[in-house]
């Protein structure tokens, strides 16, 4: 989640790292500022000329201290740590990035970033994408016992490829709001869909982004409808499903101009 969006995540701050590079720039300040006293200080009274990188930690430091000339270990784990330190200028989010790394870009961001619906919907379409989802199969895999029958179709067996869009229920959700979109396309099992809306892009004309505003609508409601059968054993009929995507689609779709001149036609 801490990635950037590029990378498939949601480029949020992981705090561990930062503040591991905010600490990292007062070591810059203790080996370029020496003109501030506190900075003289430790030279001073701790340092005393000894190469901060080999330099033993005093044991008797306080605790900031030790904090402080041990961000050596931090930037031991860099390439270019020690010419980081050089520099006459030091950048804690420069740093930081580095500490995370370049993660490798995903194909298929531009789902979620280039979105128009709900982030409910986009969170619980990125949990899909990355295959997170609770589905019966996984859990069984990590030991948890459940009843695997598909709660929406009391057919097959629960997972990610039959929830979307194998199951008869979903298929028929599908198939309806697709018309009602105007897509011609039979949605398949979520693997062979993922690939698709790869392939298309990050386009940004009104057919894509209805598109990515379908997939992500009625993932987000299947989800929600098999979760209320097997944690509240309440059921509601497919063409309920289909209303609450819709409705849901119409409010989203007022942010874009080009999707809602789509629904105004």
């Amino acid at each position: 989640m801490c990635y950037p969006k590029v990378a498939g995540g949601w480029n949020i701050i992981n705090l561990e790292l930062w503040n591991k590079a905010a600490i990292c720039k007062q070591l810059w300040n203790v080996l370029k500022k020496k003109d501030k006293i506190w900075v003289r200080w430790i030279h001073g009274y701790y340092m005393k000329q000894q190469d901060w990188k080999t330099m033993p930690i005093p044991s008797q430091a306080a605790w900031v201290v030790k904090k402080i000339l041990g961000a050596r270990d931090y930037m031991a784990t860099l390439p270019d740590g020690d010419t980081l330190m050089e520099q006459d200028n030091f950048s804690i989010k420069k740093l930081y990035i580095a500490l995370r790394g370049t993660p490798e870009k995903r194909n298929w961001h531009h789902m979620i970033s280039k979105s128009i619906a709900a982030p409910k919907c986009l969170f619980i379409l990125w949990l899909a994408i990355m295959k997170r989802m609770t589905t019966c199969d996984r859990l069984q895999k990590f030991g948890i016992q459940c009843d695997q029958t598909c709660c929406l179709c009391s057919q097959g067996i629960e997972s990610l490829n039959h929830l979307f869009f194998l199951c008869p229920y979903s298929a028929n959700v599908w198939d309806k709001l697709a018309m009602w979109c105007g897509v011609q396309r039979k949605a398949g099992a979520w693997d062979d869909e993922v690939e698709y809306l790869e392939r298309q892009g990050a386009s940004k004309t009104g057919k894509q982004l209805m598109y990515r505003l379908l997939v992500a609508t009625i993932v987000y409601h299947i989800w929600r409808e098999r979760n209320e059968r097997r944690f509240n054993s309440k059921a509601s009929h497919e063409e309920s499903v289909v209303r609450q995507c819709k409705l849901m689609m119409v409010v989203r779709g007022e942010l874009n101009p080009k999707v809602h001149k789509m629904f105004v036609n």
